[in-house]
């Protein structure tokens, strides 16, 4: 939320064109009801003509949410700042990897099997609300239900955000 509300740079990587496109969307989504400035591509690939642009290590990134499925994006745009890395469907996580929720995208670790997860150095202002996770364990596996809590959660977040400028 504050590094699409700040106009940050955000790759996201994921399996597949409608999760990436899905995720890109949400993501944009979650400043409703202020409207995103930045320019963002719910399906970004190689071929399409701002490739050269955003690869280019000798610029900085443009302020963009980018949605990719190859691979290859995390080499070519690995000087980027914010990258999210979505698993497979179906996959398991969980473990050590569920203690950090954020990772150091330093040179050394940027290979095509990277694990899920945020890599950024931004360190945010906000805490974790473990109050939101509670509530979307608690919610079950229906989606409905978890996205109502996650859509009303957010949009308490961006009024909170907005009320100060009233």
């Amino acid at each position: 939320w504050e590094l699409v509300l700040l106009g940050e740079p955000l790759l996201i990587v994921a399996p597949n064109p409608s999760v990436t496109s899905s995720l890109v969307q949400s993501i944009v989504g979650l400043l409703s009801p202020l409207r995103i400035v930045n320019d963002f591509r719910p399906y970004f690939t190689i071929h399409d003509s701002e490739f050269r642009e955003y690869s280019s290590k000798s610029r900085t990134p443009p302020r963009v949410i980018l949605g990719v499925t190859n691979p290859f994006f995390i080499k070519a745009l690995d000087h980027w700042p914010h990258i999210l890395k979505v698993a497979e469907q179906g996959a398991e996580i969980g473990g050590d990897d569920m203690k950090k929720p954020k990772k150091t995208w330093s040179a050394a670790s940027r290979t095509l099997d990277t694990p899920p997860g945020l890599y950024t150095q931004y360190k945010p202002f906000l805490s974790k609300d473990k109050s939101l996770a509670k509530k979307l364990l608690k919610s079950g596996n229906s989606l409905e239900v978890q996205h109502n809590i996650l859509q009303r959660h957010f949009l308490e977040l961006t009024q909170s955000f907005m009320i100060p400028m009233e």
